[in-house]
């Protein structure tokens, strides 16, 4: 309970991250069952690191529920699904499935998108037919800034979803985070 996790890897370039971007490292720790500044969880930075064994492995012992989020309103599925992490979407997907409670279609603070925009922002076409085949997603959530759809902002920004080769990953998040600015 008492581990330590540097929560902004060196070298990470996560956009949902805080302290991820270059120039804004932080060195900052986190105990494996508590919030850390911000309300980053390990739960949030397996998801978004891609670490599937570890975001199961903390969903089984109970540690966090699936639908935590951070002060900014962030999910583990938000961070997995800009990510383009299939495998790790799917199983946080099935624990949705196992809470009623938790809302699959959660928003996000600052700009009021779901899992489904930031899929689709980052260009993941795997991800986002994973996530419009769960019951209850809501397939055209309008953010809260630009009334913009998953389907309308890939039109607006022209990122083409792209497959999961990961040749394009880095390619993708440079041009969506450019289109972020300007709006």
């Amino acid at each position: 309970m008492g581990q330590e996790i540097n929560a902004a890897q060196e070298g990470s370039t996560h956009p949902l991250i805080e302290g991820s971007q270059p120039g804004q490292q932080r060195n900052r720790s986190v105990s494996s069952s508590l919030d850390e500044s911000g309300g980053f969880t390990p739960l949030h930075r397996a998801a978004a690191m891609g670490q599937k064994d570890e975001v199961d492995k903390i969903l089984l012992d109970g540690i966090l529920k699936v639908e935590v989020a951070t002060s900014y309103g962030h999910t583990a599925l938000h961070f997995a699904a800009y990510g383009g992490h299939e495998t790790i979407v799917t199983s946080l997907l099935h624990w949705y499935g196992n809470n009623p409670t938790a809302d699959v279609n959660a928003r996000d603070k600052v700009l009021g998108r779901t899992a489904l925009h930031y899929a689709v922002g980052g260009g993941h076409q795997r991800v986002v037919e994973e996530l419009i085949k769960f019951p209850g997603i809501d397939i055209c959530p309008e953010d809260s800034v630009q009334n913009l759809t998953p389907l309308l902002m890939e039109k607006v920004s022209g990122v083409p979803p792209k497959d999961e080769s990961g040749t394009s990953e880095q390619e993708n998040r440079n041009e969506y985070w450019e289109i972020e600015k300007k709006s």
